[in-house]
Parts: structure tokens; C-alpha cells; sequence
């Protein structure tokens, strides 16, 4: 199993989360999310991305093991799933977190 999904495992284990739970916050099949829990599917940036908006988990921890594992501590199962982001949102947040990541390497080092 790759560290993405050993983190991913890591932080629904953490805050007791269940394949429901994150089928109902993210529109996800409990197949899918089974599978993303599995290795069975790849953890792609829009996935890190709808992660963290329905749970504040944080994408740079998810995929390179840096920072925080949550943005906010306070996570809420109850707030009513939220709609996807449309591409060009998404491929802007993607720029913003390739940005941090490239600052946090010139910070602390490639690893």
C-alpha cells in the first residue's frame, strides 16, 4: 500500500469516520470510497481536493506527508454535503497547493 493511502486509512481511522460517512459527504459510491480506502483506486489531486473541502483534511498532508493532517480542527460531519468544484476552481487550487509545496521545499529541503 502507498503512503497516500496509508495516510488516507490513518485519518478516517483517527476521526472514526465511516465508508458512509464519506459517501454521503462526497457523493461517493461506498464502492469507491471502499476502494480508495484499499488501494484499489488512485488518490488523485481532485480527490485530495473534495476531501478537503467536505472534511478539512489537509492535501498536502494526504499527499506528501507534509503539514497538518487537518486545516481546521473542526471537523463536522453534520454540514450537508457541498457540490464540486468546477475545473477551473479546482486547477486553481491545484496551482495555490503546488505553490506551498514548492515554497515548503525550498524551506525545508526535498525529501
Amino acid at each position: 500500500m502507498d503512503r497516500i493511502h496509508l495516510r488516507l486509512k490513518e485519518f478516517i481511522v483517527k476521526f472514526g469516520l465511516k465508508n458512509k460517512d464519506i459517501s454521503d459527504k462526497t457523493g461517493f459510491s461506498i464502492q469507491k470510497v471502499s476502494d480508495l480506502r484499499s488501494n484499489k483506486q488512485n488518490i488523485t489531486p481532485e480527490i485530495a481536493l473534495l476531501f478537503e473541502k467536505c472534511f478539512k483534511l489537509n492535501p498536502c498532508w494526504l499527499i506528501f506527508g507534509r503539514g497538518s493532517i487537518v486545516l481546521d480542527s473542526g471537523l463536522d460531519l453534520t454540514e450537508e454535503k457541498k457540490e464540486p468544484m468546477g475545473y477551473e476552481d479546482l486547477y486553481k487550487k491545484i496551482e495555490e497547493l503546488a505553490s506551498k509545496v514548492s515554497d515548503m521545499e525550498g524551506h525545508y529541503g526535498k525529501k
